[in-house]
């Protein structure tokens, strides 16, 4: 007969409660996001859609792992518990702190567009100034091939 030990059922109960804490900030991620950038009803929708698919894949495959595939209510009980307890303790700060760094990483990401915009201003203009230049060379040697052409001809 197969024995499940109180040890692994401990275990299992810790990991569980971990996962729960981290589908909770996983959650606060698409929160701060939702806080930083005004996002339309349906991307919201889709955000939750896709959160909710990847939070059944992953329960599944921890369910496989820690109890060979059965659902065990302590198990979903933990993760439960360990998603609330984050969502009631470090939530607030958490969604700030994301949205802070989000709010950072998209000042940053607008510097750094300038400045590749600026870059590629000045190459433009410098290339364009070596064409021009080019351009009136080309001019001035044609006409002095026209002239000496006239000449000659």
């Amino acid at each position: 007969m197969w024995e499940i030990k109180n040890s692994f059922q401990l275990f299992s109960f810790a990991v569980s409660f971990l996962v729960g804490i981290i589908y909770c900030l996983i959650y606060d991620v698409l929160r701060a996001i939702r806080k930083t950038k005004q996002l339309p009803d349906t991307a919201v929708f889709l955000q939750d859609i896709c959160y909710f698919i990847l939070i059944a894949i992953s329960t599944f495959i921890i369910f496989i792992s820690l109890s060979n595939g059965e659902i065990r209510g302590y198990l979903l009980l933990a993760m439960a518990l360990g998603f609330t307890a984050c969502f009631v303790t470090l939530s607030r700060l958490t969604v700030k702190l994301f949205a802070l760094i989000f709010k950072f990483l998209n000042n940053l990401s607008e510097k750094l567009i300038d400045i590749i915009n600026r870059f590629f201003d000045i190459t433009a203009s410098f290339i364009a100034k070596i064409l021009k230049n080019c351009h009136i060379k080309l001019n001035n040697i044609k006409k002095i091939l026209k002239n000496h052409l006239k000449k000659t001809g």
